[in-house]
Formats: structure tokens, C-alpha cells, sequence
């Protein structure tokens, strides 16, 4: 009568939330809130209540429960009730050319300090492998040992099992970049065709060059502004190509129906910015005045030259690029990842090592 089980085994259904009937997406709102973003996440919640005190749940999943911000509240759930005994990473090919694969197993019960062991069977997450070639990446690959405790170092408890002992310190003694940076998305115009020019293509003297506030601008009644759209790889400065119109402080984009206005009160400051699609390493610039950020040319506004300087030189470099992944190892960099990095205060960290000298 219990229905409780020595072992649970499933690969669960897939269905996000968008898809959701009302009545299945009012059921998960309030029986598995922190699952609700997907129906898959639902299964594993429910099938650790299946299992018996210390016993198992193994399963085979997509892996974005992994990273992304909105199966946070799992991961929190899984380590603080839970302990990962074994997992691997597959990539893709188990199920052929399909999204990615991760299968685990899951002891019901809390063991923090328990190390369990994790496997990645593929060298490039893009690359789609047979399972014979899975399986004998099963044989030959490292094995990684990972605790509930180190995963909760990281903000977000990402399953970044591959982390160092060092990295996980950076994240837990480092403040995070929100301390020191105030990192906002920006306008999406849902038009670009019919806001956006190249700035050669419209009369120069209609574009302001010189604005560094929404009060700025609409004094120099011009018409153009420069638009920080993100664009292709690009380190320190640059990819300042396009102007939007913004005549009498965007009024036709306010107009436009499907358009959205976000934090105009950062407009025409600077600061540095990144795009939102990263495909290897990250690429940041500095952001002088006068620009309106689209919502793919995110930016974070810092208080001072010397935080802007640090911040930039930080998000450039390699060490960042890992924990950049680390945090997200998708194609994606979001405002909410940024603001998760440690901020290292190089001046701060070159005193220490003065005195301790």
C-alpha cells in the first residue's frame, strides 16, 4: 500500500511549460513548483518519492536541468535531500541525432560530503556519436568526484562536476559581479528592419555621437542613435554599426505594438557589454556613451572607471571563459549568469600578497 520501491527506473516524458493544458499546468504549479518547467523534472521529483529511504532512482534525461536557472529549484531539492551516486554525461547519439542525453542515479537519502562519480562521454557537446563510440568512451574517459557540498559553492548549485577545488573557492570567496556591476538587458525593438540603419546610411548630421543622457538626447533633436546590438566576436571595443531611430525619445517604437522598451533610464551610459550568444570564448567591450543596448547587447554599468576596467579585463579573459561555463555551459550568457561570476579585485588581491610578503 505504500508504493515505495528498492529501485525506480524511467526515462520520463519531455513536455515544457508552454505547452501545458491549464488544468496539467495548474496540477504542477502546485504539487511541483520547483519542477514545473518542465514535465520531465516533475518525474524526477516524483520518482525519488517512489523510492525507498536509501534506496535508488536511476533515469535518463535531457541535460538542461543541469544548468539552467529555471530547474534551479531541483538541483537545490537533489542535494540538499539527495545524493548523486553516479552520472554520466553522454552528449549526444544515445537516442541518435537528439538533444543530448545525462543518466544517473540518484540515493534517497542526504549525504553532503559524499563524492559521487561523474563521467562525460563526449569532448564537443555538438558532436553526435554512435553508442558504440559511446561505449567505449564509457571505458576510457576520467572519472570526476563531486560532493553536494561542492556543487553548492557554485550560486545556482549548477552540475558543473569538472570544477577544481580553486574554482569552487573563487565562487564561494569572491563577492559576485552584481556587488560591483549593475548588468541590464535591453530594447528589443521586434522590428530591427524598420528601426535600424547602418550609421552610413542615414545624414550624419541627424545622428547624436555625443549624448550621455535621455535628457541629452532629446536636446540635440536628432533623430539617430547609436545601438549597441551585440554582433560577432569582438574583444575590448567595437561592433558599433547601427543607429536607431529614436526621434522624441522613441516614439514610434513605443507605438509599435509588439515592441519592448526595457530600463530606458541606462540609456546613453557606459559601460561594458557582451553579446548574448557566446559560442567558444566570451567576448566583451567597453561601452562608451551615447548608446541605447538592444536586448542581445547586454551591459552592466559600473560605478567607477577602475570596476569598469576590472570587470572588462576579467570577462576577457581564459580563466572567465571557464567559469563562464561552469555557470552555463550553453551558447547563451544571460544578465542572471553574469551577475552569479566572482568579481576579483586584482588591487585588493596584490595588498594581501604585499603584506603577507
Amino acid at each position: 500500500l505504500a508504493r515505495q520501491y528498492d529501485a525506480v527506473v524511467a526515462n520520463p516524458p519531455y513536455m515544457g511549460s508552454k505547452y501545458f493544458a491549464g488544468k496539467l499546468k495548474a496540477f504542477l504549479a502546485a504539487e511541483y513548483k520547483d519542477a514545473k518547467a518542465d514535465l520531465y523534472a516533475c518525474f524526477i521529483q516524483r520518482n525519488l518519492s517512489y523510492a525507498k529511504a536509501n534506496c535508488f532512482v536511476g533515469m535518463i534525461t535531457i541535460p538542461n536541468w543541469m544548468f539552467l536557472s529555471s530547474f534551479e529549484g531541483v538541483r537545490q531539492m537533489l542535494f540538499e535531500k539527495h545524493s548523486v551516486a553516479t552520472f554520466l554525461h553522454n552528449g549526444r547519439g544515445v537516442f541518435g541525432s537528439d538533444f543530448g542525453s545525462c543518466s544517473f542515479s540518484i540515493r534517497n537519502t542526504a549525504l553532503p560530503t559524499y563524492k559521487g562519480s561523474f563521467r562525460r562521454l563526449f569532448d564537443k557537446a555538438s558532436n553526435v556519436a554512435s553508442n558504440d563510440e559511446l561505449k567505449v568512451q564509457f571505458f576510457v574517459s576520467a572519472t570526476y568526484l563531486a560532493s553536494p557540498h561542492d556543487f553548492a559553492q557554485i550560486p545556482g548549485q549548477p552540475v558543473a562536476y569538472w570544477a577544481s577545488t580553486s574554482i569552487r573557492e573563487a565562487f564561494a570567496a569572491c563577492p559576485p559581479m552584481s556587488s560591483v556591476a549593475d548588468a541590464r538587458q535591453g530594447l528589443a525593438t521586434s522590428d530591427n528592419g524598420r528601426f535600424l540603419r547602418f550609421w552610413y546610411e542615414v545624414q550624419h548630421a541627424r545622428i547624436s555621437f555625443g549624448s550621455s543622457s535621455r535628457q541629452d538626447a532629446v536636446q540635440s533633436r536628432c533623430k539617430w542613435f547609436p545601438y549597441n546590438k551585440g554582433g560577432n566576436f569582438r574583444r575590448w571595443y567595437g561592433n558599433h554599426e547601427y543607429v536607431l531611430n529614436w526621434d522624441d525619445e522613441g516614439r514610434d517604437v513605443a507605438a509599435f505594438d509588439r515592441a519592448v522598451v526595457r530600463n530606458p533610464d541606462y540609456y546613453f551610459r557606459d559601460g561594458v557589454t557582451w553579446s548574448d550568444v557566446t559560442i567558444s570564448e566570451t567576448s566583451a567591450r567597453e561601452l562608451p556613451k551615447g548608446f541605447i543596448c538592444d536586448s542581445t547587447g547586454h551591459t552592466a554599468y559600473c560605478p567607477g572607471e577602475r570596476q569598469k576596467r576590472l570587470v572588462l579585463c576579467q570577462l576577457n579573459s581564459k580563466v572567465f571563459s571557464e567559469l563562464i561555463k561552469i555557470i552555463n555551459p550553453t551558447v547563451h550568457f544571460h544578465v542572471g549568469y553574469f551577475n552569479k561570476l566572482p568579481f576579483c579585485d586584482i588591487g585588493e588581491v596584490a595588498n594581501e600578497v604585499a603584506a603577507a610578503a
